[in-house]
């Protein structure tokens, strides 16, 4: 079992979206601690936060996306890092934020040599024309699909008339993605799994893929629905992002958040996604028996984002930015 100064760090290392809980029973930590190296990071999910694919082009869930964030490089990213840091758009495998058209509808990517998948290959521009192109195929029914459809050519794959967005065009590691509309947050869309690289030549698959070559610091060796996950170091990864333990291996069977509080408390685990309340209910007594960011109960603030769909087309919001703005 990995010591509470390791378990701090991989919780970081499984991205800045969630509210983290960590336990152990010995070891220091803090921010001048020395970083770990090796050991499985044992990680549990229970309804309703709940794993559901491990496929980035359909994956919809907080769970999904957590463990995803350790095997996808995208074009632009958030960093593993404090906030206010966490919250700044960086790029990833792009050597910088993209050039924009003077129209603002043509945007180029320039790519970092250095990124590998897991089997070695490299990571280059038809990675990422792969991953939109393959969110779009229509058998798959990806949620991603409304991130991308502003891509030209991106309806023409949906409707299947096209195996390929027109707009999308990748040579070596030079990446260009052509838009119907100007979008001032498109590079923002990027750091979304949807975005992520695959290989080249993933299939589309209606039921979803799991075990397949990673493009971040890890990827998924093994995964079995409703059981578990594995996942392992990849060897050729030379990001910047950390990746301090060996692997994670990730248990799908747990019946309850009640229940994933109980295993990270005793030690069987060393993180899982809980229901914030849960950590102040007045029987477990958390705070009583172990203090905030004290003992064993540590409590750091995440990164997460909410949002309301409106109607612009209604009469109430129509050409009324104020009232938008407001809501």
């Amino acid at each position: 079992m990995l010591q509470r100064r390791t378990r701090l760090v991989a919780v970081a290392a499984l991205g800045a979206a969630f509210l983290g809980l960590a336990f152990a029973r010995s070891g220091a930590s803090g921010p001048g601690a020395e970083s770990p190296r090796g050991g499985i990071f044992q990680v549990v999910f229970a309804p309703p936060e709940q794993l559901d694919t491990m496929d980035p082009a359909i994956a919809n869930t907080q769970a999904s996306w957590s463990l995803l964030d350790l095997t996808c490089a995208r074009l632009m990213t958030y960093p593993d890092k404090p906030a206010p840091k966490a919250y700044q758009l960086v790029p990833e495998v792009a050597a910088a934020p993209p050039k924009v058209s003077r129209d603002g509808k043509t945007y180029t990517f320039t790519l970092r040599r250095t990124f590998r998948f897991s089997d070695g290959k490299p990571v280059d521009a038809r990675a990422f024309a792969r991953g939109i192109n393959r969110t779009l195929a229509p058998g798959l029914r990806s949620l991603g699909t409304r991130y991308m459809e502003d891509i030209v050519g991106a309806r023409e794959v949906q409707a299947g008339r096209a195996t390929s967005a027109r707009g999308v065009v990748a040579r070596g590691y030079r990446l260009v993605i052509r838009l119907e509309r100007p979008l001032g947050d498109f590079p923002a869309r990027t750091s979304m799994p949807f975005f992520c690289a695959v290989p080249p030549n993933l299939p589309a698959d209606p039921e979803g893929r799991g075990a397949f070559p990673g493009s971040g610091p890890y990827y998924v060796s093994e995964y079995r629905p409703g059981q578990r996950v594995t996942i392992k170091r990849n060897r050729y990864y030379r990001g910047t992002r950390p990746h301090y333990v060996d692997g994670f291996s990730a248990d799908l069977t747990v019946s309850s958040p009640q229940e994933v509080l109980d295993r990270v408390e005793d030690g069987r685990a060393d993180w899982g996604i809980i229901p914030p309340p849960l950590y102040f209910t007045p029987d477990r007594g958390l705070v009583r028996k172990y203090g905030i960011n004290v003992s064993q109960f540590h409590v750091r603030p995440g990164f997460t984002l909410r949002a309301f769909v409106l109607n612009t087309d209604s009469p109430l919001f129509r050409d009324n930015l104020p009232l938008r703005a407001s809501s």
